[in-house]
């Protein structure tokens, strides 16, 4: 203990010797022994007054002589010349390098200052309160510290190309600073640098990266910012209150704009953000109050706070232009925009989130370039689609009243057309691989649908309340059953359609499945009316879920060999007489009700010969009252010959050249022919075999 008190008391005797001050020609110094340097420091009279007898010109030696002893004068200290009113101005030696914090502040009469190159360093507030004019920096200063030159009368500043940093407040209350001079090193602005500087009409900033919040709030004279090249944020309010500002444009190196940072720039009249590929982070409501009508947005915004209503509270915005540069549109982006009565969509938007444009009462015009880029958008609900609420969309200036879209198009996107009534007919090409949930909800005007091919997927509800929808074009019936309703609302048949496969309706009529069908798709026939036989041949293995339910007049179903799985309510509501199954091992029910599945066990069940018992026991099956076994090799065998033996006028089948046998769906044999001989025959599908060889006959 006693050592350390030793090695204490030896370093305050140390510094005492090393430091002394000294009062020369009525300045005070902080006298180095070691280095013989002195600084200015403050002196205070016995009322607390510092230098109550300093005036006028203040001129600061280069060096101070005691005891024969020359000190090189480098520095001026904290609060040196602190509210030293009297003093008009301060000329710097060239040996000073380093002037303290608030070393002239509250000076309000000094009105210039000398500062050499050799300045290395400027304190926090050290001129704040002065009256300076004019400040051209020069030297190896690297940063300007807080409230340095705050509340000065500074006309202009240029700063030097060392000079990264300018702390808060450095500038603030400058009301007569008309120009800022950045050097290219500068990197960040703190927060209020340069607030309430009233005159200033122009900045750049080159290569800045942050800027604090409330930077240039309040420069009321602000009409011109060059966001520079910098990968910029800038901080909350940044530009406050900037009502000079009439045009703005955003580049695509801003990578973050804080909540407010345009807060009440009532001048405003234009906002771009230019194209890019990077997204904007930007905070709550950034031009809040902002009258500006016309909106450019080039890129995506993404919120920093979830669905943040972005530009809500711009009720002046008329026009909204997007990009080709942006992707997505944030939840709640555009929504109660009353005076909203254009929107442009870019060719590469994807998605658009809930409410982006509810509440824009005003919007009559929506625009795109193409159908294609417009039907491949997903909406996440109707209220984002801003079709909704009665605007028409327009494709490359025609208002768009039949969806054509071309071959090459893969996918009609969520909501897409939700709610647009000006549709009357939708084509799709064979390359259409999906339609999104809700695609066509609500197309009160929509006549007829065209699908070119099979699509594998559509989604939920996708023709909801398409109550208009009269008819629906298929190019074949494979086509059509390969497509894959996830409901029956995906259906375009659900609300009475009339199905034309290859140009030719579907009405009153048995219906053949062809060779090659390995399943039949979910709701493929559901509530579809016009169909009362049904044919399904040898290599199907499955029917989907209500594939043909609700189908009131079919009464007779015949499924092939191969049927292993019929789907839950396949055929519920189906007023079936008679069901043929051709699978000697019963096919799997996907739900343990078979009145689900069937709607009923009114039905007579025909089964293979042998397979009588199989059925009877088993649990989806055997609550049938009536399963007969039959011979049914009549029907449905793997080959069919290419030569017909008879001809058909009508409903007339007449034996040509050898005799024939014709049998029904049931495999119930309908007549025996021999060579010339006709028999008349009801609408429905037949196998007609001759020898060895079998065909199948559909007489409509």
């Amino acid at each position: 203990m006693k050592k350390t008190c030793f090695i204490l008391l030896a370093v305050i005797v140390t510094l005492a010797a090393r430091a002394e001050s000294a009062l020369l020609d009525g300045l005070k110094y902080q006298l180095d022994l070691l280095t013989h340097t002195a600084t200015v420091t403050h002196y205070h009279d016995s009322e607390g007054y510092n230098y109550p007898e300093l005036k006028g010109a203040v001129t600061i030696p280069s060096a101070v002589e005691v005891d024969n002893v020359s000190y090189t004068v480098t520095a001026i200290g904290n609060y040196a010349f602190d509210d030293c009113t009297a003093i008009e101005s301060v000329a710097l030696p060239a040996t000073v390098t380093a002037i303290g914090d608030h070393a002239f502040a509250g000076c309000f009469n000094m009105r210039s200052v000398v500062l050499p190159a050799t300045i290395t360093k400027i304190g926090a507030g050290a001129f704040s309160g002065t009256s300076i004019t004019d400040l051209e920096l020069s030297g190896n200063i690297t940063a300007i510290r807080s409230g340095t030159f705050a509340g000065t009368e500074l006309e202009r500043v240029v700063l030097p190309a060392t000079v990264k940093t300018i702390g808060s407040n450095a500038f603030a209350r400058c009301p007569k600073l008309r120009e800022i001079v950045f050097g290219d090193r500068l990197e960040s602005i703190g927060d209020g640098a340069f607030t309430a500087c009233g005159a200033l009409e122009k900045i750049d900033l080159k290569g800045v990266k942050t800027i604090g919040r409330n930077a240039f709030a309040k420069c009321s004279s602000l009409a011109e910012i060059d966001f520079g090249h910098g990968r910029l944020s800038m901080g909350n309010s940044v530009f406050e209150e900037c009502g000079a500002l009439h045009t703005l444009v955003i580049p695509a190196s801003v990578m973050e704009i804080g909540q407010y940072a345009f807060y009440n720039c009532n001048g405003l009249e234009s906002v771009t953000f230019e194209d890019g590929d990077e997204p904007l982070i930007t905070g709550h409501a950034p031009f809040a109050n902002a009258p500006f009508t016309d909106l450019y947005v080039g890129r995506d915004i993404v919120a920093n706070r979830a669905e943040v209503a972005l530009f809500s509270s711009n009720k002046s915005l008329t026009r909204i232009m997007i990009g080709d540069g942006t992707t997505a549109i944030p939840a709640r982006m555009f929504s109660y925009l009353t005076s909203l009565e254009e929107v442009s969509f870019g060719r590469n938007v994807s998605t658009v989130g809930h409410d982006a444009f509810s509440k824009c009462p005003a919007l009559t015009t929506v625009r795109c370039s193409d159908a294609a880029d417009w039907a491949k958008i997903d909406f996440e609900d109707r209220t984002a689609n801003p079709l909704s609420e009665g605007a028409t969309l327009y494709i490359d200036g025609t208002p768009l009243t039949a969806l054509i879209l071309p071959e090459g198009a893969t996918r009609v996107g969520a909501n897409s057309f939700a709610g647009y009534g000006r549709l009357s007919s939708v084509t799709l090409p064979p390359s259409i691989e999906e339609i999104g949930q809700q695609a066509f909800m609500d197309c009160s005007g929509i006549t007829s649908v065209t699908l070119g091919g099979s699509i594998a997927g559509v989604g939920g509800r996708a023709f909801l309340d398409c109550t208009s929808i009269a008819e629906v074009h298929a190019p074949s019936l494979a086509a059509w059953i390969a497509t894959g309703f996830e409901t029956r609302l995906s259906n375009p048949l659900a609300y009475g359609a009339l199905l034309y496969l290859s140009g030719e309706a579907v009405t009153d009529c048995a219906v053949e499945v062809p060779d090659g069908v390995t399943a039949i798709s979910d709701f493929a026939f559901d509530g579809y009316d016009r169909i009362d036989r049904l044919a399904v041949p040898d290599g199907v293995t499955e029917i989907g879920r209500s594939a043909f339910a609700n189908c009131g007049l079919l009464t007779e179903i015949d499924l092939g060999a191969d049927v292993d799985l019929i789907g839950d309510k396949a055929f519920n509501g189906a007023p079936l007489a008679v069901i043929t199954v051709r699978a000697p091992q019963p096919p799997a029910i996907s739900v343990a009700s078979t009145t689900a599945t069937f709607g009923g066990y009114d039905a007579t069940v025909y089964v293979p010969e042998g397979s009588l018992e199989a059925y009877k026991e088993n649990k989806a099956w055997q609550l049938f009252a009536d399963i007969r076994e039959k011979k049914l090799s009549g029907i449905n065998g793997p080959e069919m010959a290419d030569t017909l033996p008879f001809t058909v006028s009508g409903t007339t089948v007449t034996a040509a050249g050898a005799d024939i046998i014709v049998y029904d769906v049931r495999g119930a044999e309908a007549g025996r022919l021999k060579a010339g001989r006709s028999i008349s025959l009801d609408r429905g599908v037949y196998i007609v075999t001759c020898g060895s060889s079998r065909h199948k006959l559909l007489l409509r």
